[in-house]
């Protein structure tokens, strides 16, 4: 019917990742077509309003759910265990599958084909993407699966797909594959092209994404207050591609949901029948002093402001950022973080949570149109940390307590990044009206407060109040203030010497513009 491709840059996209069973047959949905591609078509408007650009399904394609019950052993070098019904469940669908059909129990009637349509063809509308994820298992040759992603895009017009593979893919066979030049791939080795003689044209280039869970260990490790933690935040937090693109997230599917990761210090996967032996024990998780539920409002109040800490981390970050679904309303998975036999409450979305939580879902909201405001934050291409255009700053710099005095001691926790908005007009896209404002990001993850100095503005029409706080993640109110600054022997240098600076409560980051 004529539907078009919204090619949203990945620059510009916001992932929301789902399992479409899961999404919609929760309690409180309101879908008439629970748990199906139908249900995912009602929610799309609540996708829109959220900011989501770009819908990442987990396996929809064909595949066993309930397996044939098997032993297995529970452990290296232990004996044979009865697999139960549980066990053999497949509820995620990460096994060999049939891929050139959609799954016919994710349809809520008789044609799972036309319904899979619909829901493309009604994201296209509305100006959204649909990706999907693919699991292959080794015996797949590399040309059937150029053959499954042709099917995919030339029957139901899907936007680009997340592969998960046991084997290793051939990029150049989808490189030259014409069917494929305006979709887009989500991989895990693309910086590994150069053993297989890509290079790619500019425009292919941009059709390339890689996502690995190295941005959210380190962030996780950084908000726990961890040491040694600056440098990967600094990394990740600039990492950019002007070849290639780079998805960032805090939580997945198969980790600790966002809000399980501020409640548990270890994982609770007893309910997968495994003996708690399935999943990472590599969690990087802080439960704030109560492991699960707790009634005790300090803790339950620093768990809100980790959970926006991590989100404004993700959000404000270079590259593209994931979410996935429920974290904007901080679902728990009561631990579990491998539960891919749980059909059911631990696994299914419960939109109540959008109500009890409220405001974290206000603050995803407000995180994903800031970002889309500001250019500066999400560029399509890498930051130097130069002064390349002669503003008299560099594109971002780091610094520390002071400014342009970056904390580099592994007990540091607190970090400050100075963006500069001109810089959004170099940009391929930009136009004169993309001269930004600066931003300025003060972290930190200390348990102390800290001040922070402010850079100072140069004089320019727009900025004449100087800096101004955009947002916080702390309960408290904070404003900027005017100190004097201090010699290294604590005496106080001459009034002229004044300085704007910040000081950020315990565990909080704060954005001010200016």
């Amino acid at each position: 019917n004529g539907d078009k491709k919204p090619e949203v840059a990945f620059s510009d996209a916001v992932f929301y990742g789902l399992h479409v069973r899961g999404f919609t047959m929760g309690e409180g949905s309101d879908c008439d077509h629970k748990g199906t591609f139908a249900g995912v078509k009602e929610k799309l408007d609540y996708l829109k309003d959220l900011g989501v650009t770009s819908l990442l399904l987990m396996p929809a394609y064909e595949f066993i759910e309930n397996e044939r019950p098997e032993p297995y052993a529970a452990g290296p070098g232990q004996l044979l265990q009865p697999r139960t019904a549980l066990n053999s469940l497949n509820y995620w669908g990460y096994k060999k599958g049939y891929y050139y059909a959609p799954k016919a129990s994710y349809a809520a009637g008789p044609d799972p084909c036309s319904e899979m349509k619909q829901l493309v063809r009604a994201c296209h509308e509305k100006g959204m993407e649909l990706f999907m994820q693919f699991y292959f298992p080794e015996d797949i040759p590399e040309t059937e699966i150029v053959r499954v992603f042709n099917y995919w895009v030339m029957e139901y017009h899907i936007d680009g797909f997340r592969v998960m593979s046991a084997a290793r893919i051939n990029i150049n066979l989808i490189k030259n594959e014409p069917l494929l030049a305006e979709t887009k791939l989500i991989y895990e080795d693309f910086e590994d092209r150069a053993h297989q003689g890509m290079p790619f044209t500019q425009k292919n280039n941009k059709r390339l994404c890689i996502y690995l869970d190295d941005t959210m260990r380190d962030y996780r490790r950084f908000l726990r207050g961890d040491e040694d933690t600056l440098s990967g935040v600094k990394y990740h937090f600039r990492k950019n591609g002007s070849e290639i693109a780079f998805l960032n997230s805090i939580a997945d599917y198969n980790t600790l949901r966002i809000a399980d990761m501020v409640s548990y210090s270890r994982k609770h996967n007893e309910a997968n029948g495994e003996y708690n032996k399935d999943g990472s024990d590599y969690n990087y998780s802080w439960n704030c002093g109560v492991e699960g539920p707790t009634a005790d409002s300090t803790v339950l109040q620093l768990r809100i402001r980790q959970i926006k800490n991590a989100l404004t981390l993700v959000f404000l970050s270079q590259g593209t950022p994931y979410l996935f679904m429920g974290d904007e309303m901080a679902f728990s998975q009561l631990g579990n973080n491998n539960p891919y036999n749980q059909d059911n409450e631990i696994t299914w979305l419960n939109w109540h949570n959008l109500e009890q939580y409220e405001e974290i879902y206000d603050f995803v909201k407000m995180l994903i149109a800031y970002r889309k405001k500001h250019k500066i934050l999400h560029m399509d291409h890498y930051l130097t940390g130069r002064d390349k255009m002669g503003y008299g700053v560099a594109d971002i710099s780091f610094h520390g307590l002071e400014v342009y005095k970056p904390e580099e001691a592994p007990s540091g926790r607190e970090q400050g990044v100075l963006l500069c908005g001109r810089y959004a007009a170099t940009c391929e896209n930009a136009s004169d009206t993309v001269s930004d404002k600066s931003i300025y990001i003060a972290f930190n993850m200390y348990w102390e407060s800290q001040c922070f100095e402010l850079p100072k503005l140069k004089k320019e029409a727009g900025n004449e109040a100087g800096w101004q706080v955009a947002f916080h993640t702390a309960e408290e109110k904070v404003e900027v203030c005017i100190k004097q600054r201090e010699t290294a022997y604590g005496r106080k240098e001459n009034t002229d010497l004044k300085q704007e600076c910040i000081v950020v409560p315990p565990r909080t980051i704060i954005v001010l513009e200016g």
